[in-house]
């Protein structure tokens, strides 16, 4: 397949724009660097925070999105608020300093700044995504991870559910299991494009 990893603006090797970019924003960029690289559809993959934004761009522009594969979806509006998200993040860190994990996230971080990174967590906690769900029918795969500590079980199930043509796949790892097990998560993603036959 042709695959593009993309740094949203003012992640990774992104501009940084002086502004902060909000969910909706964020998903306007997927949809222009399309434009750009003349992509009619796309199946989009994202992580985290990242299914927001795809979330957002299936809901508002569900002619680009051929369908989404969610790997640890935030959003759930039962803890949208700082205290438990800060938690649930202080219990996923130490988890990881004995991966190859840290190296990867402390330098996503420290590239994007501590105001952008605290401003999008702030925007995400915002994103009323649970509204727009039911009305996303592209097929959607949900992955979740069994030690996964910022993302209830509870929450992914009731995600799923909400999707008109969504579908939960329950995998052993925490939270970034596109980092931990790549190889493992490309074949579920391949076995679920052929089988929606969603080629590219």
């Amino acid at each position: 397949y042709h695959a593009y990893a993309l740094d949203l603006p003012g992640f990774g090797k992104s501009e940084k724009p002086s502004f902060i970019l909000n969910i909706q924003e964020l998903a306007n960029a997927v949809i222009e660097f399309m434009d750009a690289a003349n992509l009619e559809k796309a199946v989009l993959v994202a992580n985290s925070v990242g299914c927001q934004i795809a979330l957002d761009c299936a809901f508002r522009f569900p002619q680009r999105v051929k369908s989404l594969i969610l790997i640890s979806p935030t959003g759930d509006p039962e803890s949208r608020n700082v205290p438990v998200q800060i938690f649930r993040w202080s219990l996923y860190f130490p988890r990881q300093i004995f991966s190859s994990q840290p190296r990867f996230l402390i330098k996503d971080y420290l590239q994007c700044g501590t105001r952008r990174f605290w401003r999008t967590f702030l925007y995400s906690l915002k994103d009323r995504m649970i509204d727009k769900v039911p009305k996303i029918t592209q097929p959607a795969l949900v992955i979740q991870g069994t030690k996964d500590p910022i993302i209830t079980d509870a929450w992914v199930r009731h995600l799923t559910s909400l999707l008109p043509n969504g579908r939960l796949h329950i995998e052993h790892g925490g939270h970034t299991l596109n980092y931990t097990k790549p190889t493992v998560i490309s074949d579920i993603i391949q076995r679920f494009i052929v089988e929606k036959n969603q080629h590219i």
